[in-house]
């Protein structure tokens, strides 16, 4: 991630997603809103995956929170989390021959520990695809009523058509960019995108990419229109002291050295579709 690389010069900003601000948007309102203090952690064994684990974990931490555990997945290729769940719900710890016999005896079964409050999943950018091996086991393991936490990642169309998504009960997830929404700026920009691209075969809406490259477009555009922004020294300035700009990507400005600081959204799924938390 090139999160502090406006630290190499002066002259350079950085206007693209930050998984800083995305662990703690979605870590505040867990523990603001639903009073989630334990937390669990299932993270894609990918950069950006485990850079966000250690985000979330220290954040936690930070808090006075707790991690009660975390375990790690392939990003490809993976078949089964079934060592995985067993870990975060205190299966892993096997019964002995007896115990079984006595349970067997009594008509009772092994019940999972739900010892947590939330689980956090960091599937990472192009990740959802690992959610439709996660979200079955919710339901198996008798986590329904757990909240399920999610990155950037989770905020894709195809997640409403995940497999075992009815076993995730109002899951919470965090995004700079989302495309329904109504703001004049988003507005623009469909407008814009569907007019110079529309045409093409297989054609598909804007990405948060796209969305990040417009609004540092229109940003240096507006500024350069005024006459006192001519310079370099002059429009790095006029950057750093820009006050609240309302872009595609929610309203943003740049701190002291360059880096962007910009309003999250908080998402979850409702009536099959991508929608804000509130």
């Amino acid at each position: 991630m090139t999160e502090n690389i406006p630290e190499l010069g002066e002259f350079i900003f950085r206007n693209n997603q930050s998984w800083k601000q995305e662990i703690q948007e979605l870590l505040e309102y867990a523990t603001s809103e639903l009073q989630a203090c334990r937390f669990l952690i299932l993270y894609a064994k990918t950069r950006e995956g485990r850079q966000k684990m250690r985000l979330f974990w220290d954040a936690a931490v930070l808090k006075g929170c707790k991690v009660v555990a975390v375990e790690g997945f392939k990003d490809e290729g993976q078949k089964s989390l079934v060592n995985e769940f067993d870990t975060f719900t205190g299966k892993i710890r096997r019964l002995g021959t007896e115990d079984k016999i006595i349970l067997k005896e009594l008509k009772e079964k092994e019940v999972p520990i739900l010892n947590f409050d939330a689980v956090f999943v960091a599937v990472g950018s192009g990740g959802v695809k690992n959610l439709s091996l996660i979200f079955p086991y919710s339901e198996v393991y008798k986590m329904r009523k757990t909240t399920f936490l999610g990155d950037s990642g989770w905020n894709d169309s195809a997640l409403p058509y995940a497999p075992g998504l009815r076993g995730v009960k109002n899951p919470v997830f965090v995004d700079s960019f989302f495309q329904q929404s109504k703001t004049p700026a988003m507005q623009q920009l469909l407008r814009l995108h569907e007019r110079i691209l529309y045409r093409h075969q297989n054609y598909i809406g804007p990405t948060a990419y796209t969305a990040f490259a417009y609004d540092t477009l229109i940003i240096l555009m507006q500024l350069l229109e005024d006459e006192r922004n001519q310079s370099h020294r002059d429009l790095r300035d006029a950057l750093l002291n820009m006050q609240m700009f309302p872009g595609v990507t929610g309203n943003l400005r740049f701190d002291e050295k360059g880096k962007v600081e910009r309003e999250m959204r908080l998402l979850t799924l409702r009536r099959g579709e991508i929608q804000p938390l509130n």
